[in-house]
């Protein structure tokens, strides 16, 4: 059986040079007339937080080719998160970043389902870039659990409007520590209407 966890990354093109994207999803997801699946692998899980439906739309592109299960990650405080010239979100950042080891400096969030994560040794987590960082609602995600989600392998994909995904790369390395990352993926702004043929032939790749 070949592993996958994707650590999906997805950012808006108003957050400047980073930003978070809109979120609308579902618990399981078998998306109706998808193709058949290009990776051979047993059930693997999504996770992913979207503000301006990037990530949504990179998630619904993405489980047409594979066989998955989807939890949609949500904050708690609902916000725009670009208002205020960016300020609620790089906040939240900034928090997270000055203790990146402290609970307390990461935002609330509900996810659409709990999930069992011994069920899967492929996992997919979507989310924007914000300020060259990985949005703050998946890192939060990531930091409760990333005991279980130990040992699993991790493939990242990064949408951006044009910065570079370094940083959401480190976020999650350090989220998820000793985990078995394969390349990542960027897909930036004028990457987005290939995103399909992009998402196919990094899975062929990687998987």
């Amino acid at each position: 059986m070949k592993k996958l966890l994707f650590l999906l990354s997805a950012t808006a093109t108003f957050f400047l040079n980073a930003c978070g994207d809109d979120s609308s999803s579902n618990a399981k997801n078998d998306v109706a007339g998808s193709s058949e699946s290009i990776v051979d692998s047993e059930k693997m899980l999504v996770a992913y937080y979207s503000f301006t439906g990037n990530s949504k739309a990179i998630v619904e592109t993405l489980t047409g080719m594979i066989s998955a299960d989807v939890v949609e990650i949500s904050p708690v405080e609902k916000a725009d998160f670009a208002a205020n010239n960016y300020a609620i979100g790089d906040a939240l950042i900034d928090a997270i970043n000055k203790n990146p080891d402290d609970e307390s400096s990461y935002p609330a969030i509900t996810a659409s389902v709990e999930v069992s994560f011994a069920n899967y040794s492929e996992v997919i987590v979507v989310a924007p870039l914000w300020w060259s960082h990985m949005a703050a609602p998946m890192q939060t995600y990531l930091f409760k659990n990333s005991k279980e989600l130990a040992n699993k392998k991790v493939g990242l994909i990064v949408s951006s409007h044009s910065s570079g995904i370094s940083g959401v790369e480190a976020d999650a390395k350090h989220l998820l520590p000793g985990n078995n990352f394969t390349a990542s993926l960027s897909i930036k702004a004028a990457d987005f209407s290939s995103r399909e043929t992009k998402i196919k032939n990094w899975l062929k790749a990687e998987f």
